[in-house]
């Protein structure tokens, strides 16, 4: 049987962040499979993009890694998409997101366990 396991991801740290808090502050449990995502800012492969950028060897440890993308905007420009809809509105970026995770995956990028932040 195959076993398929789900990692959000996200274009930064903080809506994974502000979730926990607000669950703090409210009293209530954060599923544990919504403790996990990858800030794909942080691990963005931008050389399979730009022929000038050192290859992308990702050591990612919370907090340690720069982005190499500044953000969204980045991010779709370098995948050759134009941005859909309007940026910070939340369904929107979500798409935006997935768009750009899309492009890279065809282009050969294998998101790994090491990518996670929880």
């Amino acid at each position: 049987m195959l076993q398929t396991e789900f990692v959000f991801v996200s274009c930064g740290d903080f809506d994974g962040n502000q979730m926990r808090r607000e669950a703090l502050f409210k009293k209530f449990n954060v599923p544990s499979y919504l403790k996990r995502w990858i800030n794909f800012k942080k691990v963005f492969p931008i050389h399979l993009f730009d022929s000038k950028a050192p290859e992308n060897k990702i050591t990612f440890i919370k907090d340690v890694k720069k982005p190499c993308v500044r953000g969204m905007p980045d991010m779709l420009s370098l995948c050759g998409l134009e941005l859909e809809g309007h940026h910070h509105s939340g369904i929107d970026d979500a798409r935006n997101i997935a768009r750009c995770v899309v492009e890279c995956l065809k282009k050969g990028f294998e998101p790994h366990q090491g990518m996670v932040l929880s």
